[in-house]
């Protein structure tokens, strides 16, 4: 019997590692068909970069056109102002205008700032990324309502009545439509 059971151990252990070459092989097999299509992929792409590279050097200028379009889109994309920053620029700006006397403060300025605040503490405006910038849009109903106005996309506004709608449009870090209207706020146009 002690005889016998080092060789049925070792029957195990080449039971085992006949088994562990047999996956190999279909792990192998396994590994031979994600490869091909991946090397293939691998040299469609070297080749589109070299063909790029032998392009630009035949058309240096195209290509610093477009090196510099991408790298100018993507500048702008990384610099695109966010929500939280136009609500911290409205509320700098309601708390300088609010500490300027009621008679020399501009009124355009003044409607502008308690507009805004109206409609964004009723929850009118929505933020909209477009990218490289950003748009807040005043909202035909609160955000806080479902109504059947709201939700329905057949009765939702057309797309060409959002010109209309807009008010503030964000790029480059800063919110051009609050920034024009800011300018001298603190001298009174009207008197």
């Amino acid at each position: 019997n002690n005889n016998f059971f080092p060789l049925l151990q070792m029957s195990r252990v080449l039971q085992n590692v006949a088994s562990a070459v047999q996956l190999s092989r279909e792990g192998s097999k396994k590994l031979e068909s994600w490869g091909r299509p991946l090397k293939l992929i691998f040299e469609d792409y070297r080749s589109a970069i070299k063909d790029t590279l032998i392009h630009s050097k035949d058309h240096p200028f195209k290509s610093t056109a477009y090196v510099l379009g991408i790298g100018g889109a993507l500048a702008a994309w990384s610099q695109r102002p966010d929500y939280d920053s136009y609500v911290s620029a409205v509320v700098k700006y309601s708390n300088e205008i609010c500490q300027c006397v009621e008679h020399s403060r501009k009124p355009s300025a003044y409607r502008h700032i308690t507009d805004i605040i109206q409609l964004q503490s009723g929850h009118y405006l929505r933020y909209v990324n477009l990218g490289v910038v950003a748009i807040v849009i005043k909202r035909n109903y609160s955000a806080d309502l479902k109504l059947y106005n709201e939700t329905c996309g057949h009765v939702q506004p057309h797309w060409w009545t959002v010109f209309n709608r807009i008010v503030d449009v964000g790029f480059w870090h800063e919110w051009h439509v609050l920034e024009r209207k800011m300018v001298d706020f603190d001298v009174n146009d009207e008197v």
